[in-house]
């Protein structure tokens, strides 16, 4: 199932007015943040880990091509192949390929903001494997054919009963 970006607005109506998504969101957002801020107080210096994280981050977006080909050269002495895509049409071709010409039939999937963005299981569907997710939440939004509506928890718009 893809996102739909291009019915943003008419999605976000339809959501305010569902009644089991709003039950979903309001029993989750008091657990989840309890959570993290009982992970940030159990970390000394917190803020400034965030700041220094901040910082490797923003380095390593402004210097990706860089990291990108350093990684290749690491990954290339080591004995691994890379394969460079121009675009999400190009990225889902190469692992379709790679999977049809060794004679995968099943792919076990792992959680995967990219393998999303490129549309990737809909690509290895086409090709006639057969693709199960191995993370719970990715696995039953696969079963209910429905994008992930979180990046940490891809199911948290499903309440149990929904489930």
């Amino acid at each position: 199932m893809k996102p739909c970006c291009d019915r943003f607005d008419t999605v976000c109506r339809e959501a305010l007015g569902d009644a089991h998504l709003q039950e979903a969101l309001r029993s989750i957002d008091a657990r989840l943040r309890a959570m993290r801020d009982a992970a940030f107080q159990a970390l000394p210096d917190a803020e400034e880990l965030r700041e220094q994280a901040r910082r490797i981050r923003d380095d390593a977006l402004d210097h990706l091509d860089i990291y990108l080909e350093r990684l290749e050269d690491n990954l290339t002495r080591l004995g691994g192949t890379v394969h460079w895509a121009e675009d999400a049409a190009s990225a889902r071709r190469v692992v379709e390929e790679l999977a049809v010409s060794r004679g995968v039939r099943t792919v076990a999937k792992g959680k995967s903001m990219v393998g999303e963005e490129i549309a990737l299981n809909e690509g290895l569907e086409a090709r006639g494997l057969d693709v199960v997710e191995s993370d719970l939440g990715e696995y039953i939004i696969q079963l209910a054919h429905e994008p992930p509506s979180h990046l940490v928890g891809p199911a948290i718009h499903k309440t149990r009963r929904q489930i």
